[in-house]
């Protein structure tokens, strides 16, 4: 259990599938932090987005926080974003984003009561009761240096680059635009700064939410399905909404045009990203349970992790 000692724009968030997912704003962060700390992808975690969460843990438990956020353990600043991280009882917790980031907080076993959706944190000093772990608390400790996210997995912060669908009533997307403002329930306000004709692509059926659409003089990326009559633009792949939502308020970017098999192709491989990140997690727990130690290697300016046991 842990107690919310204060928060603002803090939510409790679970997703179904995250092939349909709608609900979590950075899919990938939010499945990796379940991850990390041995959940199935799509149990609850708080999302916050531009603000903060303060709690004091009621019991000893595992940890991981994802995104783009400073983190104080007892009043102390720490670098442990991506990471399994053991807790103990009676510690502090500050996970503090700005600028319009977002972060993730998953706990071990995932918290119960939670309906599918979002639900906004109370800061009263409310109690989240934790669901049994699926891994129990001293197999966790000693996985913990192998549960962390490969540097080359996480993503960049600030990408420069957004690959979009343009639709059959787009006459144009912008080239250039800046993040002006983004919300957790209506999506993200872009402000174009200039434009570019796109070649336009008919899609079939229902569009997913991920709609780029016209918001007066600005552009709105939409983060769920809209009844709102608007005129819609184009369609953002589920990576490219993720990079998205991690770019700065006030950062620009620009967009490039794909097909719809393209998009396709993209999502799939981004989910199945995911499903490689686990297995590589799984092999270094295996790993570290046979006495294996773990190595870094600088190869043509990618760092990689390796794990070196010995032979008997």
């Amino acid at each position: 259990m842990l107690k919310v000692v204060n928060q603002r724009n803090a939510f409790i968030i679970r997703e179904n599938d995250l092939n349909q997912s709608t609900i979590a704003l950075d899919t990938y962060s939010y499945a990796i932090s379940n991850i990390l700390v041995g959940n199935e992808e799509t149990y609850p975690t708080i999302e916050i987005i531009d603000g903060f969460a303060e709690f004091q843990f009621l019991e000893n438990t595992f940890i991981a926080i994802t995104g783009n956020a400073q983190i104080f353990i007892n009043g102390k600043k720490i670098d442990a974003l991506w990471k399994c991280l053991p807790i103990k009882k009676g510690s502090s917790l500050k996970i503090s984003t700005s600028n319009g980031s977002i972060a993730y907080l998953a706990i071990s076993g995932g918290f119960v009561n939670n309906p599918l959706g979002r639900t906004p944190l109370n800061s009263n000093d409310e109690v989240l009761e934790v669901a049994s772990p699926p891994i129990s608390q001293e197999d966790l400790l000693i996985e913990v240096p192998a549960r962390h996210l490969p540097p080359r997995y996480i993503p960049p912060q600030d990408p420069q680059y957004l690959k979009v669908v343009p639709l059959s009533d787009s006459r144009f997307l912008p080239n250039r635009c800046l993040v002006s403002e983004k919300d957790p329930i209506k999506g993200v306000s872009l402000k174009p700064v200039n434009k570019m004709p796109l070649e336009s692509n008919i899609l079939e059926g229902d569009p997913p939410p991920r709609i780029l659409t016209k918001n007066d003089e600005d552009l709105l990326v939409l983060s769920s399905p809209s009844d709102e009559s608007k005129p819609l633009l184009g369609v953002l792949p589920r990576n490219s909404f993720d990079a998205l939502l991690r770019k700065p308020i006030g950062s620009s970017l620009s967009f490039i045009a794909i097909s719809p098999s393209q998009a396709i192709r993209e999502e799939e491989r981004y989910l199945n990203k995911l499903n490689k990140i686990k297995h590589i997690i799984n092999l270094a727990v295996n790993a570290i349970k046979r006495g294996a130690t773990l190595v870094k290697i600088r190869f043509r300016n990618t760092l990689y992790e390796a794990w070196i046991e010995e032979l008997i």
